[in-house]
């Protein structure tokens, strides 16, 4: 194998010949295809090369055009002989090639500019992607600017990171930025809640440096982005927090201060309720976790300390949510209550299902409230549910505004491109 060379011209048709000619022969590495004109007529690059070339007439040499690319003979002679494939048949065909033939013909179907040969490969990685080879993907997206796909392919980690974190070997070399950033996005799923994301980056810390003292100006970038304002209210979180000390024991001190200040707001000065932006809504909502659907259709999810305990519950194929009333609340839970909440179904797997929009909706205490109808897809699977929802916070500010940095990069969730990290940055 070797660099390859695409455009000499062997034979375009016989010389004297007066018929039009409807094949052109392509050579490269030592081999020659014989391509019909209208295969020529579908990629953009061949046309390009082969301009000259009259379709009746004498043979006409083409200068050679260079490929900065390892390829294979057979990844030519597959490329020719999809052109006429639809993309689901392409990747059909390619379920018996391995990943170094998958990424060089994805190169290929770029190079050669055939729409149909490039979503065909984009369907068979999103077949196999899995924790071990989505570097490897993500990285020739990179390289060859697909950035549309590479979206796809963050929104794909953004699900599946839950599951793919238990991989060892995956979390201890899953680049800083990335982490960063999945911790910044409220659209993270999260099977264990935001506590569940902590931990996970505490797991990832000490896979780095597995020193018994961690510094915490080595990782204050990673530490502001977890929500300690939406856990702190857990007795036994705290108690986790205190332990492990990677949160300066002041920072703590004065969330709890700030927590107990809004306590008394609650209590004493209600004000109303202000919806959202949807910046700021990802960037402060509880990102709650999932509740498994097996023999139960009910998922309860609470704040104690606040006195909001809403059950969500699944019949005929809709979802309701009904608030309820804490006897140890520390506010009057009576009133009626306003959050701003988002859905997130995914199956077993993690692949996300539906997606809700972020609406806002006014829960009064023991009334079921509509909130979404389920589709065909999740009906038919045992599903995951997540929840994402934003409870207005006077005093309590987001973890980021409690130390010396100050957060400035918010993304817009509208531009996925904004928040979609580099890796060829990182090597």
């Amino acid at each position: 194998m070797g660099n390859a060379q695409i455009g000499s011209i062997k034979d375009v048709e016989k010389v004297g010949s007066k018929k039009p000619s409807t094949t052109i022969t392509i050579e490269a590495m030592d081999h020659c295809w014989e391509v019909n004109f209208h295969i020529i007529d579908q990629s953009p690059t061949l046309i390009s090369l082969f301009q000259e070339i009259p379709r009746t007439g004498k043979s006409v040499e083409v200068v050679y055009d260079e490929i900065n690319e390892d390829l294979d003979p057979m990844d030519i002679e597959r490329a020719l002989r999809f052109f006429d494939l639809s993309p689901k048949e392409i990747k059909k065909n390619l379920n018996i090639i391995g990943i170094p033939d998958l990424l060089r013909g994805l190169f290929l179907a770029h190079y050669l500019q055939s729409k149909n040969l490039i979503e065909g490969h984009q369907l068979r990685i999103l077949q196999i992607l899995m924790a071990e080879n989505f570097f490897m993907f993500y990285e020739r997206c990179e390289e060859l600017h697909m950035d549309d796909f590479k979206v796809e392919l963050y929104k794909i980690l953004r699900a599946q990171f839950d599951m793919w974190k238990e991989n060892e070997v995956f979390l201890k070399s899953f680049p800083r930025n990335f982490l960063k950033s999945l911790l910044k996005d409220g659209r993270t799923l999260t099977s264990a809640g935001e506590i569940g994301l902590y931990r996970t980056m505490k797991k990832w810390i000490s896979l780095q440096d597995p020193a018994p003292a961690l510094n915490f100006e080595n990782y204050k970038d990673l530490i502001s982005e977890i929500r300690f304002q939406n856990i702190i209210m857990c007795s036994t979180v705290l108690q986790e927090l205190e332990k492990d000390g990677l949160l300066p024991r002041n920072v703590l001190n004065k969330m709890k201060e700030d927590m107990f200040m809004d306590v008394i707001r609650d209590r004493d000065e209600p004000f109303p309720y202000v919806k959202p932006d949807i910046v700021t809504f990802y960037r402060s909502c509880y990102r709650l976790g999932a509740k498994e659907r097996k023999d139960s259709m009910r998922w309860v999810f609470y704040n104690g300390i606040f006195g909001h305990t809403l059950e969500f519950f699944h019949i005929d194929n809709t979802i309701y949510a009904c608030r309820k009333l804490l006897t140890n609340s520390l506010v009057d839970s009576s009133e009626e209550t306003t959050f701003s909440l988002q859905i997130f179904f995914t199956d077993w797997q993690y692949k996300v299902l539906k997606e809700t929009a972020v609406r806002t909706f006014v829960f009064p205490l023991g009334k079921n409230i509509r909130i979404t109808s389920v589709p065909e897809a999740v009906k038919k699977d045992e599903y995951h549910f997540f929840l994402l929802l934003h409870q207005q916070n006077k005093f309590l500010k987001p973890s980021y505004n409690y130390f010396d940095l100050k957060n400035k990069d918010d993304f817009d969730p509208n531009d996925d491109s904004q928040k979609v990290p580099d890796f060829k940055t990182l090597q």
